[in-house]
């Protein structure tokens, strides 16, 4: 028997090895090893370059994560972003990696960055501070925390100020003035909307607050571009819950409001349908329909979409101007440029961006 126990101990390792290549022969199936295996992976999310051409900002993510169990993914242990700024070439800022929350749905929700019309500073939202990054990388010690709500967007007024639209969500911030998940269309409402005329030397202005109810939080990010500011930045557009409503910063109060358009739906049951799920799709037919994306062609004229998210049978589009006050049905020609935009899976956030990613995406339909 003892002769034999080197061998049996050979074959137990034989074993373990054949266990581990097999483990790993069917994890690889399911992605990289360094998607399946512990450690920490890193990306470029998104580069923007300034208009002049000069700098370009660039965003990162990195993450920690534990091994991944098929056919479960790998558990996001901890997770960063981090923005590089170069000039001609040369970095002139570096905001070094910093926390994101774990949960975050897609880490491009949580950032977004835009440049001055001169080229001269960067507007740059992490979460839910507003930094503005200097012509030499400098950055004043305060950036802009809008007291108890979250930004959602943010536009170049002039080279001087910015005007920043913040919502308050049904869900309370963090001890850190920040949202726990910051994932706008999943999970979020607005209670209110606030509009912020920010300018570099002279601090921030409140321009106008309005209690909403409960619309779907719309945002702006480096992945979702959503247009709640016109290319002017002197308008906002906004939905209260029942209405579109048009804000004008330059008359300091709404101009527009007009009911949001509604079509009605019959759910069609199967006839194993019980009455639970019945009820349900009851319920959900006599819903109303909730604007869920805004887009400006131009200062006087807005494309809205309805039900984008949740009901595919209720998808619809219509453009309204603003100086007769028209609404109309493009739902024939919009959508199906909306759906053609695919552009790829973000495999953070696990659906289609559709439209989502290319602000351009009707420009070929409305002139």
């Amino acid at each position: 028997m003892q002769r034999e126990e080197p061998k049996r101990i050979n074959m137990m390792k034989g074993l373990v090895w054949l266990s581990l290549i097999a483990f790993v022969a069917g994890i690889t199936r399911a992605g990289s090893l360094s998607e399946v295996l512990p450690g920490t992976s890193e990306n470029e999310l998104q580069q923007v370059r300034s208009p002049n051409g000069h700098s370009v900002a660039v965003l990162f993510h990195k993450e920690r994560h534990g091994i991944a169990l098929p056919p479960e993914p790998a558990k996001t242990l901890e997770r960063w972003a981090r923005l590089k700024l170069t000039k001609d070439g040369k970095t002139i800022y570096d905001s070094g990696y910093e926390n994101l929350n774990i949960y975050q749905m897609s880490p491009r929700f949580a950032l977004d960055v835009l440049w001055a019309p001169d080229s001269s500073r960067l507007a740059y939202r992490h979460i839910n501070s507003l930094r503005i990054i200097g012509p030499d990388g400098k950055m004043p010690k305060d950036s802009l925390v809008p007291e108890d709500s979250v930004i959602s967007s943010f536009r170049w007024i002039d080279n001087e100020s910015l005007l920043v639209v913040s919502k308050k969500t049904q869900h309370s911030l963090d001890m850190g003035g920040k949202p726990y998940l910051y994932e706008g269309y999943a999970d979020q409402q607005a209670k209110d909307i606030r509009i912020i005329r920010l300018h570099l030397t002279k601090g921030k202005t409140l321009r106008y607050r309005q209690a909403v109810n409960d619309p779907v939080f719309l945002f702006h990010s480096s992945g979702f571009c959503l247009d709640e500011i016109s290319p002017q930045a002197d308008r906002v557009a906004f939905s209260d819950g029942v209405n579109l409503c048009v804000y004008d910063d330059t008359a300091g109060k709404v101009i527009t409001q007009v009911k949001i358009p509604q079509k009605p739906t019959t759910p069609v049951f199967s006839p194993d349908a019980d009455e639970f799920t019945k009820k349900v799709d009851l319920e959900m037919a006599a819903r109303p329909d909730e604007l869920d994306g805004i887009w400006w062609p131009t200062n006087d004229k807005l494309v809205v979409g309805l039900e984008l998210l949740m009901r595919q049978e209720k998808r619809a589009f219509y453009t309204f101007d603003i100086p007769s006050q028209k609404l109309t049905d493009e739902t024939k020609m919009l959508l199906p440029l909306w759906q053609d935009c695919y552009r790829k899976s973000d495999k953070n956030l696990g659906i289609d961006y559709f439209g989502w990613q290319n602000p351009d995406w009707y420009k070929s339909a409305i002139k």
